[in-house]
C-alpha cells in the first residue's frame, strides 16, 4: 500500500511533559526518637502485672517520713517534671513605698512623722492647748520647749525626746529604744508595749506617776546634785499595769450646751408659773396680770411698791432653791443629766484631769459619776451665779474643753453622753 504525501503545512506533536518533583523521606532523627519511645511506652502497658516485676521494695530505716535522719541530711531534691520558672505574669514585690519627713502644726496638733537620722529637731512657741504626734521617727531627736498639753510617741525606734513642761500624759506606744528627759514638770508618763525606755526626771517631777504595761527594759533615772551622771538613783522600772480610771469622751459644742440650757430654762419656767398660778387661784386674787408680771415674769415698774419688791425677792430666792434642787437630784441621782441635757445627748461626770487626745476629744480623769456633794456644790455655784448678775455660764469661752467656772471648783465636765471608749 502506497501512502500519499500532501502539499501543504503540518502541525508538530506537543513536547513530553517535565519529569515529577523527587519523592520526599522523612528523615528527622527527632521523631523518629519520639515514635520509637511511644512504642517502648505502649510495650511496657501491654505487659500487666508484670510491670511490677522491676519495683525494688523499700524498707521503713530508707523512707523520709519515717527516719527523721534522712530529712536533717539535706533538702529534698525537686522533681524534674515540675517547671519552677516564674510566669512572666507573676506578681513582684513592689518596693517599700517613703515617706517624706513632717514636722508641721495642723491646728492645734504638732505633726512630727518619719523623720530619719535628725538630731537637730525643735518645737519653739508652744501653747498650753496643742498637743504632739510623733510617729515613725528613727534615730532622731526632738526637743519641745514651752508649756503643751500632751505627747505620744508611736512606732519609734531609737528616739530621744526632751521637754520642758506637760500638763497632760506622756504617752509611749509600740515602741523600741527610747529616751525621754523631763526638764520641767509632767503629771503622768504611759508607756505600753514598748521594748526599752529610759526615763530622766527633773527634780520637779519626782512626783510623776508612770505607768507601764506589756513592756520591758525600763529605768528611771533621778539626778542627784543636778547631775545624772553622779546619780546613784537608777532603778528598773517593773511591767505593772494599773488599770486606767480614765474615758475618753467627746466635747460638745457651744450650740449643744446652749439648746440644753434653754429646754432647762423653759422647764423650769413652767414648773415656776403652774405653781404661782395655783397660789394666785387659791389666794382669790383676782389682779391676774399684774401678780404675773411681778412673780413671774419679775418686771419691776415705778408703781412697784417695797412690799411687792420684797416678796419678789423671797418668790425669786425660793425659785433659785427649786432650780438648785431640780438640778441637785437631775445630775447625782439621773446619771448625769439634766432633761435638757439628756435631750441633746449630754451629762456631766467628774473630772481631776483632762487631756486632749484629738480634736474635741479627751481623756477624762477619773470620769465618774457625780457625788450628791459635788452636785451640790456645782448647782449653787452656777444658780447664785446668776442671781448676782455675773452668769457663770459665759465663762466656757475662756476655760480650755469648754468647762465652766463651777465645773472646774465642781471638778466636773460637761461631755457627750456616748463615750468612746
Amino acid at each position: 500500500m502506497r501512502s500519499v504525501l500532501t502539499s501543504g503545512s503540518c502541525l508538530s506533536p506537543p513536547p513530553p511533559p517535565p519529569p515529577g518533583p523527587p519523592p520526599t523521606f522523612d528523615t528527622d532523627p527527632a521523631k523518629d526518637e519520639g515514635t520509637a519511645s511511644r512504642s517502648a511506652l505502649f510495650a511496657q502497658l501491654n505487659q500487666g502485672e508484670a510491670i511490677t516485676k522491676g519495683l525494688r521494695h523499700v524498707s521503713d530505716d530508707q523512707k523520709t517520713h519515717k527516719n527523721p535522719s534522712l530529712r536533717a541530711q539535706g533538702p529534698s531534691v525537686r522533681s524534674p517534671t515540675k517547671s519552677h520558672t516564674p510566669s512572666p505574669t507573676s506578681p513582684k514585690n513592689s518596693p517599700q513605698q517613703s515617706h517624706a519627713p513632717v514636722l508641721e502644726l495642723e491646728g492645734k496638733k504638732w505633726r512630727v512623722e518619719y523623720q530619719e537620722d535628725k538630731n537637730d529637731l525643735v518645737i519653739n512657741n508652744t501653747e498650753l492647748k496643742q498637743v504632739a504626734y510623733i510617729f515613725k521617727c528613727n534615730k532622731s531627736t526632738l526637743q519641745i520647749k514651752g508649756k503643751i498639753n500632751s505627747i505620744t510617741i508611736d512606732n519609734c525606734k531609737k528616739f530621744g525626746l526632751v521637754f520642758d513642761n506637760v500638763v497632760g500624759i506622756v504617752e509611749v506606744i509600740n515602741s523600741r529604744d527610747i529616751q525621754i528627759q523631763v526638764m520641767g514638770k509632767v503629771p503622768t508618763i504611759s508607756i505600753n508595749k514598748t521594748e526599752g525606755c529610759h526615763i530622766y526626771l527633773s527634780e520637779e517631777s519626782l512626783d510623776c506617776e508612770i505607768v507601764s504595761a506589756k513592756s520591758s527594759e525600763m529605768n528611771i533615772l533621778i539626778p542627784q546634785d543636778g547631775d545624772y551622771a553622779n546619780s546613784s538613783m537608777s532603778r528598773p522600772l517593773p511591767d505593772t499595769h494599773v488599770p486606767t480610771t480614765g474615758r475618753e469622751f467627746l466635747i460638745p459644742s457651744l450650740a449643744h450646751r446652749f439648746i440644753a440650757e434653754m429646754v432647762d430654762f423653759f422647764i423650769l419656767f413652767f414648773i415656776k408659773a403652774t405653781i404661782i398660778l395655783s397660789v394666785m387661784h387659791l389666794s382669790g386674787i383676782k389682779d391676774i396680770s399684774k401678780f404675773a408680771m411681778h412673780y413671774i415674769i419679775e418686771e419691776i415698774d415705778e408703781d412697784t411698791s417695797m412690799e411687792d419688791l420684797q416678796k419678789m425677792m423671797i418668790v425669786a430666792l425660793i425659785y433659785r432653791l427649786l432650780v438648785c434642787f431640780y438640778e441637785i437630784i437631775c445630775i447625782w441621782g439621773a446619771g448625769g443629766a439634766t432633761p435638757g441635757k439628756f435631750l441633746l445627748g449630754l451629762r456631766v461626770v467628774t473630772c481631776d484631769t483632762s487631756v486632749l487626745v484629738a480634736p474635741s476629744r479627751v481623756l477624762v480623769i477619773p470620769s465618774s459619776n457625780v457625788s450628791m456633794t459635788t452636785s451640790t456644790v456645782r448647782a449653787l455655784i452656777k444658780n447664785f451665779s446668776i442671781a448676782s448678775f455675773f452668769p457663770a455660764f459665759i465663762t466656757l469661752l475662756f476655760f480650755q474643753h469648754n468647762r465652766t467656772a463651777y465645773d472646774i471648783v465642781a471638778g466636773t465636765i460637761v461631755v457627750r453622753r456616748n463615750g468612746v471608749r
